[in-house]
C-alpha cells in the first residue's frame, strides 16, 4: 500500500494522508515534517448523532473563514465571532490554532 493523500488543511500548514507504518520513519526524516500524529475518533463518532441543530461554541485564538466551514451554498457557518482582545468585529485568527480546532 502507498500513501494515500486525504485532505489539506491548508490555513495551518497541515496535511491527512494514510500511511504504512514501516513508511514512518521516512516520512519523519523529509525536511519540512514537524510532527506526525495518529488520527483518532472522538466520542460523538460511536454514538449515533448527527450534530444537527446543534451549535457548538470554540474559546479560542479566534477561528479565520475558510472554505470549509462554508455551508453548500457558501454562506459562512460561523455565526457570530466576539473579539475580547483588539475588538474587531469580524472573525479572524491572528496563529491558526482556533481555526485548526475547530475543524
Amino acid at each position: 500500500m502507498f500513501s494515500v493523500f486525504i485532505r489539506s488543511l491548508a490555513s495551518v500548514g497541515l496535511y491527512v494522508v494514510e500511511i504504512p507504518a514501516d513508511h514512518l520513519a521516512d516520512l519523519r526524516s523529509l525536511e519540512g515534517v514537524n510532527s506526525i500524529q495518529n488520527n483518532t475518533h472522538i466520542a460523538a463518532q460511536c454514538y449515533p448523532v448527527t450534530g444537527r441543530d446543534i451549535c457548538i461554541a470554540v474559546l479560542d485564538t479566534g477561528v479565520a473563514p475558510v472554505p470549509d466551514l462554508s455551508a453548500k451554498d457558501g454562506t459562512s457557518r460561523i455565526l457570530t465571532s466576539v473579539d475580547f482582545i483588539s475588538g474587531r468585529s469580524h472573525a479572524y485568527d491572528d496563529n491558526g490554532h482556533g481555526t485548526h480546532v475547530r475543524r
